[in-house]
């Protein structure tokens, strides 16, 4: 039970980051092209 709980809360955390991660990647995106 709390193996699950942990896996929810990192997916929390990871779809946070990975919106971060998006907005960086995008903005190194612009500034190459």
């Amino acid at each position: 039970m709390a193996t699950e709980e942990k896996g929810l809360e990192v997916l929390d955390e990871g779809i946070e980051n990975c919106e971060e991660v998006a907005k960086c990647c995008t903005t190194v995106n612009q500034a190459r092209t």
